[in-house]
C-alpha cells in the first residue's frame, strides 16, 4: 500500500493553522503538563515508570497515580531505584505492595518489570568508542 505524499507549501496548508490552533483549544490541563524529566541515571525506576505507566493514570488532581508511587518506591528502596543488580533482588511483592498488582499482557506488572531487568541484566554488550 503507498501513501499518497501532499506538498507542504503555503497553497496546500491553507487552515491547518486556524485547524491546529482550534484543536489545541481541546486539550486538557493533563494533556499540557510538562515532560517530568525522567529518571536519569536510574534504570530501574526508568524501567518501572515503562511498566507500570501503560494503562495508568500518571498523576492527579488528588496527588494519586503513579508518580507518588515511583517517587514512594525510590525512597524506600534507593540502592535498587539506582542499580539493576539490586533491583533484581527485590520480589513480586515487595515492588507490587508499592506500585499496585497492575497487569500488562496478562502477566502482574512487577514480573514483567523484573524479567524485563533480568534480560537487560544479562546481556552482553560490547562497548565501542571513538577515537
Amino acid at each position: 500500500m503507498q501513501i499518497p505524499v501532499q506538498p507542504a507549501g503555503p497553497e496546500y496548508t491553507s487552515g491547518l493553522v486556524e485547524f491546529f490552533c482550534a484543536d489545541i483549544q481541546n486539550l486538557t490541563e493533563q494533556q499540557l503538563t510538562a515532560y517530568p524529566g525522567g529518571w536519569p541515571n536510574h534504570l530501574p525506576m526508568a524501567l518501572l515508570d515503562a511498566v507500570f505507566s501503560i494503562r495508568a493514570q500518571y498523576t492527579t488532581k488528588y496527588g494519586k497515580g503513579l508518580a507518588p508511587r515511583l517517587k514512594k518506591f525510590k525512597d524506600t528502596y534507593h540502592l535498587a531505584a539506582q542499580d539493576l543488580h539490586e533491583f533484581l533482588k527485590l520480589s513480586e511483592s515487595q515492588i507490587s505492595d508499592i506500585l499496585g498488582n497492575g497487569v500488562t499482557a496478562n502477566n502482574p506488572k512487577a514480573r514483567a518489570a523484573l524479567q524485563v531487568a533480568n534480560n537487560l541484566a544479562n546481556l552482553k554488550l560490547h562497548m565501542v568508542s571513538g577515537a
